[in-house]
């Protein structure tokens, strides 16, 4: 009977940390991606020569005007990915389920593990 109320309690307490879990993660990659994207800051300490090629090669790339579209195209691609993955494991792993539960509920764990080894 101990068992019995220890399993319980621990299918509970996933019910209740993997949303918690899950909403976390997705405001942190969110945030991530926006960090990749950075302002120019250039000491103005070196000679005009130096700083004018350090300007060119730095801030022209880091600049979030100039990366206006860069950044779209991240956030576009970022949202898309996430709708598709949701669209294909919505209609994929029901489907499987149908045919062996086990299997079923695997597809998200085997693909974990998989991208956390190849990232």
């Amino acid at each position: 009977m101990n068992t019995m109320i220890l399993l319980t309690s621990i299918c509970f307490s996933d019910l209740f940390f993997y949303p918690g879990g899950a909403g976390m993660i997705k405001a942190c990659v969110n945030i991530m991606g926006a960090q990749q994207f950075r302002k120019c800051s250039l000491p103005r300490d070196c000679c005009s020569v130096c700083y004018i090629l350090t300007f060119i090669l730095y801030c022209c790339y880091a600049d979030p005007v100039l990366q206006k579209g860069a950044i779209e195209k991240f956030y576009i691609n970022f949202y898309m990915s996430i709708n598709i993955g949701a669209l294909i494991g919505g209609l994929s792993v029901p489907v499987v389920v149908a045919m062996n539960p086990f299997a079923g509920y695997m597809i998200p764990v085997v693909g974990e593990i998989y991208f956390s080894i190849t990232s």
